[in-house]
């Protein structure tokens, strides 16, 4: 391979960061433009910026967040190139100091976040305008004020596993003895909101389970109007049901989604959405980790819910679905599998050291979910990949022996052998 023409890939370069729309046609192609680069940044790098990008990593979420909370951005984006912002006016709008905010508009600069266009004045870039975005504003939130808190913990806490008295990094970082964000998140409305609009839009424009899963024709054949069709267990605001009503909305069958009260209490005032009723939803509060109460459903989801958990608590969740299904059930289980990802997919690795992190939890592998499963009379029925970062669909059923007989017939035709048994051994 011959050496490349350092000027030329200047030009290329340059180009790029021009036009960028001009490499979004092909997707592939743009991820590996992408992953590439990034790997040509780190290579190209000294030993003293590989050390500077390692200390001052905190600080973009950090300057975005404050640039969000003090309406920095907002007021930037007012201006433009032949009518910039001065620090005065910055100044002004967001009242920090022109010392901090000089160094916070020097340091946005270097990230393309605005434009100097002459010493002192500020204008707004392409990246400006998008940190206004609602969900970007959530995700910023979500992460500044719940998860780097965490992240910062996560060192001391795994320096002192195995301490009688030892606490989660969560725990630890938000110095509060709730164990559970949820719970600790009904204390926070603002970080609330943003958290489970965040977990709405986080996948935004991705493929969904809906469709690797022909749901009408796999789960709902010939179902009935009274028939339970799918329980959406631990389902939040009801996204999931939503979506399964406008893909298949001729699709005979109960349609349920489970939460916690106040969560199921939140879900049916959110704005700008049809009544859970109308769209022939019922909405129901439910601990699952309790006793399923809905038995005999076509299926019964939980998204992105184990990998919030440890594997005792997984094991209490699934167990009280098992209890619930028949030999016609289906557990649908979304979460991210390990192995499953395409290579380079950071994000998903990423994703697991946060849920470590949040939820003293981790991601899990085949095997993991094969073990967990088999541990509550289920087996793995088989893994669809949803995306390229890890996130699957897995089909749990419940268990059979080498002839067919699930567990549960096997128990039923034990207990009419015993009764036959003892009523010719009382004659």
């Amino acid at each position: 391979m011959t050496a490349p023409n350092a000027d030329l890939l200047i030009e290329q370069l340059k180009f790029l960061i021009q036009k960028p729309e001009s490499f979004s046609h092909d997707d592939s192609k743009r991820a590996e433009i992408e992953r590439l680069g990034r790997l040509a940044s780190r290579a190209l790098e000294t030993p003293e910026e590989t050390m500077r990008r390692l200390i001052f990593s905190p600080l973009p979420l950090i300057t975005t967040r404050i640039g969000q909370d003090f309406n920095l951005f907002s007021t930037l984006a007012q201006h433009s190139e032949s009518r910039p912002a001065s620090i005065s006016d910055l100044s002004k709008a967001t009242g920090l100091e022109k010392s901090i905010l000089t160094a916070i508009m020097d340091y946005n600069g270097g990230q393309g976040v605005s434009l100097e266009v002459k010493s002192g004045f500020y204008a707004p870039t392409k990246l400006t305008h998008l940190l206004l975005q609602p969900a970007i504003n959530d995700a910023i939130l979500t992460f500044h004020d719940c998860v780097l808190p965490t992240f910062a913990a996560l060192h001391g806490v795994l320096k002192s596993t195995g301490a009688a008295d030892s606490l989660t990094a969560f725990q630890a970082g938000h110095n509060t003895s709730e164990k559970d964000i949820y719970v600790w998140l009904e204390d926070h409305p603002v970080q609330q909101g943003a958290f489970y609009r965040f977990m709405k839009t986080v996948n935004a424009g991705l493929p969904t389970w809906l469709d690797v899963v022909r749901f009408d024709e796999e789960v709902g054949v010939n179902a009935k109007p009274d028939e339970i069709l799918f329980v959406d267990v631990g389902g939040g605001f009801g996204w999931q049901c939503r979506a399964l009503r406008r893909t298949y909305p001729q699709l005979p069958g109960r349609v349920i989604l489970q939460d916690r009260s106040d969560v199921i209490t939140k879900a049916q005032g959110v704005e700008d959405t049809v009544p859970f009723s109308q769209l022939g939803i019922e909405a129901v509060g439910y601990d699952f980790f309790t006793a399923q109460l809905v038995k005999g459903a076509r299926a019964y989801y939980l998204g992105m819910i184990l990998h919030n958990w440890d594997d005792d608590a997984c094991l209490k969740i699934l167990r009280q679905q098992a209890a619930a299904m028949t030999e016609n059930s289906v557990l649908l289980v979304e979460d991210y599998v390990l192995g499953e990802r395409a290579a380079g997919a950071h994000y998903a690795a990423a994703f697991g050291i946060a849920m470590q992190a949040v939820h003293n939890a981790r991601e899990r592998s085949r095997e993991d979910f094969v073990r967990l499963f088999g541990l509550v009379g289920l087996e793995l029925d088989e893994i669809r990949v949803v995306t390229q970062f890890g996130i699957s669909i897995l089909f749990a059923r419940k268990k059979t022996d080498d002839k067919g007989i699930t567990d549960c017939q096997n128990s039923k035709l034990l207990i009419s052998i015993f009764a036959v048994y003892f009523k010719l051994t009382s004659v």
